[in-house]
Formats: structure tokens, C-alpha cells, sequence
């Protein structure tokens, strides 16, 4: 097998931080490596981050797994039959003759320590379920981790919720400096520098970088983290709008408000991105 090809080395490593994952990183991680470790599923809410932290996962997992890494994005996938096909293209498997797909699959992966990743899965999930299930009867070195908005059910599956980003609980009297702990707000400070070097948060911007995420005028910054739920995809998108910022000292009023939420992002926007990386 061709461990670079497996690697897919234009996903890995993801070009900017992870924020606020620094435990659930280290717990599926870890868990991955051990030999019972070999199914595992990120789950929750779109925009909650489960792409991204699966591609910092695998970054780090991927001197572990000697015969390589796997990468499969199913969101483009609209055909429950094809999710054998999809695996097997990247595989470069091919299929002679009368012989099943799944035993060819499982002819080529029998033997090989391998780390398989099957993103976006939740619009599969029978699918997907049936193809781990017969895989992992019969490839005994083969660890599977899944992103989905749902389990699969399967024996043997570690669930892993992910929750929102950290998210204070009251903004009325929240400083920029105590905003600043909380791992929502933190993500949009780093996402914000990277448009618009030189950008902080102080206690004069934060009202003008609500306004252009939410339609309430003089909305906090931490507030606006609230809005979106402490999605991450929702606070890059928001992030991402700094460059267009005001002065500090233009009333709010006369901004033009813009929406930003998860199920409001923008239609171009990649489809690999929309479950949070």
C-alpha cells in the first residue's frame, strides 16, 4: 500500500490552531491508539467544529498507523450505494469481474494498521454502519473515526459529543480582558488577526465586532459568541467580516448590520468547512 497516497498530505496538517479542543484532542487521540480503540464518532450540532478537530486528530495520529490514513468526505455523496465505491476509489481498488466490492475491500485492508476517517457521514448513516460493521468484523487492525450529527449505533462505538465552544454567562459587566478567557471569543480574536493584522480585542471594538455579526445594535462581543451558540464555523464566519469593521467611534446605528449564523453561511463557502474546520 502507498502510505503517502493514504496520508492525503493536502489536508494535513490544518493551517491555522485549534481552539478550545485541547482535551477532547488529547482524549480521542489516545483513545485511538489503543487496541480496543478502533471506532470512534465525533458528534453534534453542524458548524460545532468535528471536522476540524478530526483533521488535527489525524495530524497527530498519523505516525501511529504504519500502513497510513484514509480520508473520506461523504458530504458530496447523495447515493446511500455508493459509499462502498467512494472508499474504493480512494483505495484505487478496483472491481474484476463477479467478485463483491465489500470482499475485495476487505481483501486489500485485511492486514493493515490503518486509520479510516469518514467525514460527514450523519445523511449516510445506514450506509456508512453497514460498511464499518463488515469491515471491522474482518480487518482487525482497521481503526474507523467518524464525523456525523449522529451515532451509528454499532457495538462497540465511542461516542464523543462535542459542545459548544466555552461561552461566559452573563455579558453585562464582562471586560474585554475577562472575555478574552473564554474559549468562544478566543477563536474570534485569533480568526479576526488573520484578516486584519494588528486587530485586538479592547473595550472600545467589541461593540462595532457584534454589529457586524448580529442586528442588535451595541451587542458585546461575548453576547455575539451567544448568539451563534458558541459554534465555531459561525464565529469564523463572523470573524472573517472584521476587514469591513468602522471606526471604533461610529455610532452602531449607522453600520449596516449583517446576520451571521451557521444556517446563514455564505452558499460558496467549502463544503469540507461546514461542519466547523
Amino acid at each position: 500500500m502507498n502510505r503517502e497516497f493514504l496520508t492525503a498530505p493536502e489536508l494535513f496538517p490544518p493551517t491555522t490552531p485549534l481552539i478550545g479542543r485541547q482535551s477532547e484532542m488529547a482524549a480521542i487521540t489516545t483513545y485511538l491508539q489503543q487496541p480496543h480503540g478502533r471506532l470512534l464518532t465525533l458528534t453534534g450540532p453542524a458548524g460545532c467544529g468535528k471536522t476540524r478537530l478530526a483533521l488535527h486528530a489525524v495530524a497527530e495520529l498519523s505516525p501511529t498507523f504504519a500502513d497510513g490514513l484514509l480520508w473520506c468526505d461523504l458530504a458530496p455523496v447523495t447515493d446511500a450505494a455508493y459509499v462502498p465505491h467512494v472508499l474504493a476509489a480512494r483505495l484505487g481498488v478496483r472491481e474484476p469481474g463477479d467478485q463483491p466490492l465489500l470482499d475485495l475491500l476487505t481483501e486489500f485492508l485485511h492486514g493493515r494498521r490503518l486509520l479510516l476517517i469518514l467525514d460527514n457521514c450523519e445523511h449516510l448513516l445506514a450506509a456508512v454502519s453497514a460498511l464499518v460493521h463488515h469491515l471491522r468484523q474482518r480487518c482487525p487492525r482497521l481503526h474507523v473515526l467518524l464525523t456525523s450529527l449522529y451515532p451509528t449505533g454499532l457495538n462497540g462505538e465511542k461516542v464523543w459529543p462535542l459542545a459548544p465552544l466555552a461561552l461566559p454567562e452573563s455579558t453585562a459587566t464582562l471586560t474585554a480582558a475577562q472575555a478574552a478567557e473564554f474559549d468562544a471569543v478566543r477563536l474570534f480574536v485569533e480568526r479576526a488577526t488573520a484578516v486584519r493584522p494588528g486587530f485586538a480585542l479592547t473595550e472600545q471594538n467589541v461593540m462595532a465586532v457584534a454589529a457586524m455579526c448580529q442586528r442588535v445594535d451595541g451587542l458585546p462581543l461575548a453576547a455575539m459568541c451567544q448568539r451563534v451558540d458558541g459554534l465555531p464555523l459561525a464565529i469564523e464566519l463572523a470573524a472573517a467580516r472584521v476587514p469591513l469593521l468602522p471606526p471604533p467611534t461610529l455610532p452602531p446605528a449607522w453600520i449596516t448590520l449583517l446576520p451571521c449564523s451557521a444556517a446563514r453561511r455564505p452558499a460558496s463557502f467549502p463544503a469540507t468547512r461546514r461542519c466547523g474546520r
